[in-house]
């Protein structure tokens, strides 16, 4: 289900384009955000988030899908960026990176997260961002002002999920083991779209204009 975004800078994260920021929602972390964090820290409250895992890199692959006219490039880099409500206020943090043909794309994300990437420290959604190759986007909160005008092409109709622990939120999160995962977004008929887990090489990047991109509309 379409829903066309505009690639202007917003003042949420200098740089960051409107479509990545309504993917990724961290000007308002909504009440869904809100709700899988609080949860969560209740729980592990309660000692429910003793889960460990150990340091490992976790791969993840698609295919690159024109869309709109859109023509996607014979060489480019993809990046991962995540919703974290570190430092001031909530931005976007860059972690985790690959490469891209015309037809596919992979990328490789080390765990553990970083405390800074995450959502209270508990869990972060993160969203595959193509850009060009002489692109070079270093790990951590993403400030470069030119980083809206340099993305061609988002997952926008998938996630990757990283939960801390298995601590229960009664919300769509629980179905999503511990460490990195990914998601395929379920349209709502009202409210809130969700994710349902996928494996992690079946992820699409769409490449084109802005109204032609499908953004899953989760909080």
């Amino acid at each position: 289900m379409p829903r066309g975004r505009s690639w202007g800078v917003t003042a949420i994260t200098p740089g960051v384009g409107t479509l990545l920021s309504r993917a990724l929602e961290p000007r308002y972390i909504g009440a869904m955000k809100r709700a899988l964090i609080l949860v969560a820290i209740l729980a592990c409250a309660l000692g429910a988030c003793s889960d460990k895992h150990a340091s490992h890199s976790t791969a993840v692959n698609g295919t690159m899908t024109p869309v709109g006219g859109g023509i996607p490039p014979s060489s480019a880099k993809v990046v991962v960026v995540w919703t974290t409500d570190a430092g001031q206020g909530d931005s976007f943090y860059k972690y985790g990176e690959g490469t891209a043909t015309a037809t596919s794309f992979s990328l490789s994300i080390d765990e553990p997260l970083p405390t800074e990437a995450t959502l209270g420290g508990i869990l972060s959604v993160g969203l595959a961002v193509l850009i060009p190759s002489s692109v070079s986007v270093p790990n951590g909160v993403v400030t470069d002002p030119n980083f809206g005008a340099d993305i061609l092409g988002l997952a926008g109709q998938y996630t990757i999920i990283y939960r801390v622990n298995s601590a229960p939120t009664g919300l769509w999160v629980d179905q999503f083991p511990v460490g990195v995962s990914c998601g395929q977004c379920v349209p709502a008929t009202t409210g809130f779209d969700t994710f349902t887990p996928v494996p992690c090489n079946l992820m699409e990047m769409q490449v084109g204009p802005q109204d032609a991109i499908a953004v899953c509309n989760w909080t």
